[in-house]
């Protein structure tokens, strides 16, 4: 007899067979406490018997012995089979060699006749009238046009070949695809809570920038007690308390969505998410988005989601139904209140049938569409590309057995395809691999329809997506202010030899290259030698180089930085620089002078300090040069163990700093995580002003308590916005109060622009 776990003195003697999750097993008492009907309480010798039964009638019904006929026939099927193909294999190959012989042969016969050393007079009467045939000319031709038909049969039956392998294949593949969708196999992951760091690569946006995404590099650290804390640059920016430990955690990479999305509801017995559940965004609440979870912790019924790149240039949501936790029927895409495309799900959670879906860029400069129709969530036939205002900008063709395979032309867009950065790649796909020639083109003027091709290149043929020979490729941030281009040689779809890289200024439309280095010729790939290379976001307000040398891959000794000025004498500067160690790790060590990753002629900010193997330690100070002079604004001190934590008090600046917006924040930090009073700085015309600033908790959280004025992103060189308001951990509550000043009259005070209720 087995007894209860919570009342270890009462036997169990129920089962609860409620649609719920519980411990099942029940005494008296837990069938009181338990809070369902008695009902679903079945005595346990009744729930045995019931379940006897039922085992007994699953047994005598034939459905296994079905399925282990059908595994028999199958394994006597490939046995038999395998043993035919490879005698049918053997039997091809022994035919296609003779052939290959045969022709081989005769070409040696005619070749052997024409040698210059041969004696006539020793050669038989056959060989003599060949040689007559071949003065007059008539037997080489009629053999070239002979070999020639042999080789256009062996191509065709080559070809007849692939198409009916390429058929059998497709249509096992499509059979077992459909039974494999007529049930879905439902695998919960078992996930281990493991502590650790882990290093990830973070995107995050420049609001005015036509190619808007930039990376950066976030730490996750993941502790004892369940909490995953987000750090960049020795801060922490988030921390998240995980209460489910038993399914893998989500981990963000937006740094928008790190920085200001809050999630909020319930959890239940067993630490899963229940009931309603709602999102905040900057301590807002998201009109609507959210939905319900069931007790098993799943998504069910109506539910709006934010699509998974979601910003505050890209505000999109998705709208539908879940069912057992898999998106079900009709799903759109909402924007700006308004639906602007979607499609629908099957049961299996997939997507079927005509869909208008967003591009994963999708934002407010970057409206494209993608039109077709998927099959079990393979797209297939036509698939058109479609920007903003309906018109199509490229497309092509899938195969339609479903593998998601292009095929033929297809017209494709780059990955930040944007208002200034229109640019389109051209070429044919063979089975789901680019082949042949590839143009890249890049869209001047829309309007005018004005293009021209920057680049491209040479595919193989065989369908193997391997770029061969001369290409010219373009920067992943090419735009009109950074028409970057690399030119060079590939073998095998490796970089080898000698590759340059050239910019086109965009007001005098002049090339000029301006660096470039050695790959290897083994085929690997790798860098090596003297190299200049550019900042990831090189352009006319930005013209940053960095000069040094690669080893086996990796960057080693002496890396210096350069400036070249766009104004007054033109001049390449040095700014910054350090070394990367000798051991080939690719390490920073010693003294360092870096750059702002937004460094530009109106913000030119420069960090100076000490690495140890890769990370920044001791003491670190801000530099910002203006008006011709370079004078220290900021900086703190980061862990001497290497964490590359910040530690004490710092004056950092703010993300949009520059020239007209010289903001700074000042406040102490504890193991990288703000603590107690933190103040905003304005500095203007020489004179510096508080203009904002609150407290977080001491116990090191990083949560925003009382009353708080903080600057907004969206402040530019001609008004400050900032808000005012209180928190509760961590959250907004009340009025908060938008103020606006006008940065071109700072004798001014801040004004009332509008009041914003939180409802938390």
């Amino acid at each position: 007899m087995s007894f209860c776990l919570d009342h270890s003195d009462n036997p169990i003697i129920f089962i609860c067979t409620a649609q719920h999750k519980c411990q099942r097993k029940l005494c008296n008492e837990c069938v009181i406490e338990h809070g369902v009907s008695t009902r679903w309480a079945v005595p346990i010798n009744t729930f045995s018997k019931s379940l006897q039964k039922i085992l007994s009638a699953y047994k005598q019904n034939d459905n296994q012995d079905q399925l282990a006929q059908i595994r028999i026939l199958f394994q006597t099927l490939y046995s038999e089979n395998k043993k035919i193909m490879k005698e049918m294999w053997d039997d091809f190959k022994n035919s296609m060699n003779s052939i290959y012989n045969r022709i081989e042969e005769q070409d040696q016969c005619y070749v052997k006749l024409l040698n210059e050393d041969i004696n006539l007079e020793n050669l038989s009467q056959v060989e003599m009238d060949n040689l007559v045939s071949i003065q007059q000319g008539e037997l080489l031709d009629d053999w070239n046009l002979q070999k020639s038909d042999y080789i256009k049969k062996l191509n065709k039956a080559k070809e007849l070949l692939e198409k009916e392998m390429k058929f059998i294949s497709n249509k096992l593949k499509f059979e077992i695809k459909e039974i494999q969708n007529m049930f879905k196999i439902e695998k919960k992951e078992s996930y281990l809570w493991e502590e650790g760091t882990k290093t990830y690569t973070g995107i995050y946006w420049v609001y005015d920038e036509p190619t808007s995404q930039r990376s950066t590099k976030l730490q996750v650290n993941f502790t004892q007690n369940q909490e995953m804390q987000y750090f960049r640059d020795g801060s922490m920016i988030r921390t998240d308390k995980i209460q489910d430990t038993k399914r893998k955690p989500k981990i963000l990479i937006n740094l928008e969505q790190i920085q200001y999305l809050q999630w909020h509801g319930k959890y239940g017995h067993n630490n899963q998410k229940v009931g309603k559940w709602i999102a905040t965004w900057k301590g807002e609440q998201l009109q609507g988005v959210g939905g319900e979870y069931s007790d098993d912790g799943e998504k069910q019924g109506l539910w709006r989601d934010m699509i998974k790149n979601y910003w505050s240039q890209a505000q999109i949501l998705e709208e539908g139904v879940y069912i057992g936790g898999l998106r079900n029927g009709i799903w759109k895409y909402i924007y700006e209140n308004k639906e602007i495309g979607g499609g629908d799900y099957n049961k299996q959670g997939l997507r079927n049938g005509k869909w208008i879906q967003l591009s994963e860029g999708f934002w407010n400069q970057s409206q494209v569409k993608y039109i077709g129709r998927y099959k079990n969530g393979d797209k297939v036939g036509r698939w058109d590309i479609c920007k903003f205002g309906g018109i199509q900008i490229g497309g092509g063709l899938y195969d339609e057995i479903g593998n998601g395979m292009k095929l033929g032309p297809w017209v494709e867009i780059s990955e930040n395809y944007a208002w200034e950065s229109q640019v389109i790649y051209q070429g044919g796909y063979k089975n789901g691999q680019k082949v042949g020639s590839w143009k890249i083109w890049y869209i001047k003027d829309a309007e005018n329809k004005q293009k021209e091709i920057i680049g491209g290149g040479l595919y193989d043929e065989e369908g193997d997506g391997l770029k061969l020979g001369d290409w010219v490729e373009i920067a992943d941030n090419f735009c009109s202010k950074s028409q970057i281009t690399y030119k060079g040689r590939y073998r095998n779809s490796k970089k080898a030899g000698r590759w340059d890289i050239w910019y086109k200024d965009m007001r005098t439309q002049n090339d000029k290259k301006i660096g470039g280095g050695l790959y290897d010729e083994e085929n690997e790939g790798i860098k090596f030698g003297y190299w200049e290379e550019i900042s990831d976001y090189f352009g006319w307000e930005s013209k940053v180089t960095y000069k040094g040398e690669y080893k086996n891959g990796k960057k080693v000794g002496r890396w210096d930085i350069w400036y070249k000025k766009d104004y007054e004498d033109q001049q390449n500067e040095k700014i910054g620089g350090g070394l990367y160690d000798e051991e080939n790790q690719g390490f920073k060590i010693g003294n360092w002078t870096e750059i702002l990753d937004n460094f530009s002629w109106e913000s030119k900010v420069t960090y100076n300090g000490e690495y140890n193997l890769g990370e920044k330690v001791g003491k670190w100070d801000i530099w910002f040069k203006y008006k011709g002079k370079n004078q220290q604004i900021g900086g703190g001190f980061y862990d001497e163990a290497g964490n590359g934590f910040k530690q004490g008090n710092w004056i950092e600046i703010f993300d949009n700093f520059w020239d007209y917006s010289q903001t700074t924040y000042s406040g102490r930090y504890q193991n990288g995580k703000k603590v107690g009073r933190w103040d905003i700085w304005l500095n203007y015309a020489s004179k510096k002003e508080k203009i904002g600033g609150g407290n977080y908790d001491e116990q090191g959280y990083g949560v925003k308590l009382g009353n708080w004025e903080e600057i907004s992103n969206n402040s530019n060189f001609s008004s400050l916005l900032v808000f005012k308001g209180d928190y509760t951990n961590g959250q907004k509550v009340g009025v908060w109060v938008e103020m606006q000043r006008d940065l071109n009259n700072m004798i001014e005070e801040f004004k009332k622009v509008k009041e914003i209720k939180y409802n938390n």
